[in-house]
This record gives C-alpha cells, sequence and structure tokens, in this order.
C-alpha cells in the first residue's frame, strides 16, 4: 500500500505552492501523495508516540516520517507486549515489552524507509494500530468531520490515495496549479463494522 519510491525526494523552493483540500467520509482516514519526489522541506521534528492507554493503541492511525524515532509507551499498569510488523513482508521488526505504567520504549532505528506497520499487543488482541511511514511531507489524517488539507503542493499532476483500515483505498488524480486549491470529494469503496467484542478472558482495563 506504501510503494517504494520511485527516487529520493528533494528539498527544493516551491515558488507558487499550490493546496489539495477536500473529505473523505470517516475521521482517521490517511491521505497521501503516492508520487510526488520533490517539495517543501521535510519536518525538523520527527519524534512520534504510540501509547498504550486503557489496553487500547492512541492513535490507532498515524503517519511518521522516516529517520524518525517512534517512542511506544506505557500508560498502563497492566502488561503489555506490542509486536510491530512490516505487512508488506509480515515479518516482525521490533517487539516492545512493558511491566509497569510509565514506561518508555524508544525505537531510533524502525523507520527506515516507507512502509505500513502493524502494531498489536499480544496480550491484548483487540489494541491494534497502524504506523505509515514516509520519506516525504505530503500526507494528511482526516478531522472529525472527514475534511483534510495537504499544503505546499508545487504545481503538478499527482496521484493522491486515500485509506482507512476498515474502508479500504481510493486512489483518485490531482492537477494542482501554482497559488490554486485543488478540491476533492473521496469515497471509500468498504461499510463500516462494529469493532470486535474483546476476549472476555483478558478485559480492557
Amino acid at each position: 500500500m506504501v510503494a517504494t519510491p520511485a527516487g529520493q525526494y528533494r528539498a527544493i523552493n516551491v515558488t507558487t505552492p499550490g493546496r489539495i483540500t477536500g473529505t473523505v467520509a470517516f475521521e482517521g482516514t490517511l491521505v497521501w501523495l503516492t508520487d510526488i519526489r520533490q517539495g517543501r522541506p521535510l519536518p525538523a521534528d520527527r519524534r512520534f508516540e504510540l501509547t498504550n492507554e486503557d489496553c487500547v493503541l492512541d492513535p490507532r492511525v498515524q503517519t511518521v516520517m522516516t529517520g524518525g524515532t517512534l517512542n511506544v509507551i506505557s500508560a498502563d499498569v497492566a502488561m503489555h507486549r506490542n509486536r510491530i510488523v512490516d505487512v508488506s513482508t509480515g515479518e516482525v521488526d521490533a517487539m516492545a515489552p512493558f511491566n509497569d505504567e510509565g514506561q518508555v520504549i524508544p525505537f531510533d532505528h524502525l523507520l527506515t524507509k516507507t512502509a505500513e506497520l502493524e502494531v498489536t499487543c499480544e496480550l491484548h488482541p483487540w489494541s491494534k494500530a497502524f504506523v505509515l511511514v514516509f520519506d516525504h511531507p505530503y500526507y494528511a489524517v482526516t478531522g472529525k468531520s472527514g475534511d483534510f488539507s495537504i499544503d505546499g503542493v508545487p504545481p503538478g499532476t499527482y496521484h493522491l490515495r486515500a485509506w482507512h483500515p476498515v474502508l479500504g483505498l481510493v486512489d483518485q488524480t490531482v492537477t494542482v496549479a501554482g497559488g490554486a486549491e485543488a478540491k476533492l470529494a473521496l469515497k471509500l469503496p468498504g461499510e463500516l463494522v462494529a469493532a470486535p467484542v474483546p476476549d472476555s478472558s483478558h478485559p480492557p482495563k
């Protein structure tokens, strides 16, 4: 789902940046440009957090940058054992075991390439999160009304993808003019289903 880039991303001076705005039906949908290889500089802050709280991983979906650090945290007294899997290979990239509240495990060498990572707690299997790793800054997570905005886009035509862990993904081509705003309304293919009932032998805190 997160493709290997065709080349290295380059920061350039975007003299007449455009903007992409739009809506997707559901909160928490990720939206990104799949083929952009140059544009505004990468953000300096590349420290990200994933927290076990009340036996649930939060945020459930997030975007991070290559070369960053992912801090996996426990805010629970309960034990956790988080397994981080590269979805494209099915291989376990890292494990984060927790024994007590307040523990932080930093992963400095996990976000080395673009990837889709799935994080699951082996002790609480309903607790799951998705981390999408990009090497460019052109992505967004939709808000409560399903709205999103991607700023500073160089003029051109791009492929844009929207993805939700339950509803699937949709691709669309978008053309951005210099100094202009391109508006989109995206519709995901799937239907929202109820979350599975947690195993009663391992109830949430």
